[in-house]
């Protein structure tokens, strides 16, 4: 077995419910006397034998990721364990260097396990259904199956607030959506939550930033897309395609990865980076971009098909783009331009008028051009509530 040293967890989510991730660095190489290096004044001293002098860690090209993931009833039978994803990427893509250093090369990983005692060969899976055993009573059945995994990757990312321009932001995501095309064509496997937390940065050697796409927990083997449900709800949910709120049947592609994306350029666009990014004394009010943060998924679904649906109305989101975050270019202004390219390729480049659009619309009514925001339109985002029988959906179209 391999072992790992590290002296400072990155990354917390601490909370009761859910997977509980935290994130350490962590190296191969053991801090002991012989190999440990310690700084006194602006000198590196090895072997200085007095504890008085500061102690620096070796340095950690690895990240440990300890998780609580969600698994199937049968902990043994777990058909979207991320360890058997990032094995299954390493194996087909390890030796593309087009992709070096954009998806998690995974050292080892497995399930924790508690042995019964120091001479026992016996031992116990860390799961919550370990944890509960015998325990019994209404909502027993119901409470998900966790099952604590380590695994230990390379390369070591960062957040991407740590980025210093609209630019290199734009770098990253391409970079990390490349890798996504190239993971979900080779390995068949599917992202299913691209968010902010998932796509991090490095940087190689001539200092240029290399998007790196993280976190397959949510992922599914889209060979065996016919057995995952498809009204289950994943990923992080400001970034959530409207199918994943609505919990719709549709079946989940990587249009709904590609759509996140949308979703994330817009936050970014409002919201910045960092401190840097953003217009110092700008107001932080963006009404139209709050409404997919606000209400139940149903409504947030529907705000967000209203949006999606022109590009006018697109053009609601896109006006509360941050100046710094949005620079002028000779074809217009740059993040804008560029999500409303992502937006008609996504939502209006279709053949079959039936796969345009992104609200659902009665067939007499398909070549409307009424604005959903406007409280006299038959497309409203209130009209949208209302049952019309046998509505189109463009989403469930172009997927079908």
């Amino acid at each position: 077995p391999s072992v790992f040293y590290s002296k400072e967890m990155v990354f917390n989510s601490d909370r009761l419910f859910g997977r509980h991730n935290r994130c350490f660095l962590a190296t191969k190489v053991k801090p002991d006397r012989a190999n440990l290096i310690k700084t006194t004044g602006d000198e590196d001293v090895f072997n200085v034998p007095s504890e008085e002098v500061p102690l620096k860690f070796p340095t950690c090209e690895f990240i440990i990721k300890d998780a609580w993931p969600e698994v199937d009833r049968d902990p043994a039978n777990d058909s979207r364990d991320e360890i058997i994803h990032l094995l299954k990427i390493k194996e087909k893509l390890e030796n593309d260097s087009q992709l070096y250093n954009m998806y998690p090369r995974i050292d080892s990983g497995g399930r924790v396990q508690f042995v019964h005692g120091p001479d026992s060969t016996e031992y116990a899976y860390d799961t919550t259904k370990t944890i509960l055993g015998g325990v019994s009573g209404d909502g027993i059945n119901d409470i998900p199956v966790r099952v604590h995994k380590r695994i230990a990757m390379t390369p070591v990312g960062r957040l991407l607030r740590w980025l210093s321009s609209v630019y290199e932001l734009v770098i990253v995501m391409a970079d990390a959506m490349r890798c996504h095309g190239h993971i979900f064509e080779h390995c068949r496997i599917l992202h299913r939550d691209i968010s902010p937390n998932n796509i991090l940065f490095t940087k190689d050697e001539n200092n240029m930033v290399r998007g790196l796409l993280i976190d397959f927990d949510h992922s599914i083997d889209y060979n065996e897309e016919a057995s995952t449900p498809h009204a289950e709800r994943t990923g992080t949910l400001p970034f959530m395609s409207v199918a994943n709120l609505e919990r719709s049947e549709n079946s989940r592609t990587a249009l709904d990865d590609w759509e996140s994306v949308i979703y994330m350029l817009c936050w970014f666009g409002v919201s910045g980076l960092n401190k840097y990014t953003r217009t110092e004394g700008r107001t932080a009010e963006h009404p139209q971009i709050d409404k997919w943060l606000r209400g139940n998924m149903a409504s947030r679904a529907e705000e967000k098909r209203a949006h999606l649906d022109s590009a006018k109305n697109f053009s609601r989101i896109t006006d509360e783009f941050d100046p710094v975050m949005d620079p002028p270019t000779t074809k217009g202004l740059f993040l804008s331009q560029l999500v409303k390219s992502l937006r008609q390729v996504l939502i209006d480049d279709h053949a079959n008028e039936k796969h345009r659009g992104a609200l659902k619309r009665d067939p007499s009514k398909m070549f409307s051009v009424d604005d959903p925001f406007d409280s006299d339109s038959d497309f409203s985002v209130d009209a949208i509530r209302a049952p019309i029988v046998e509505k189109i959906d463009p989403f469930a179209e172009r997927v079908s």
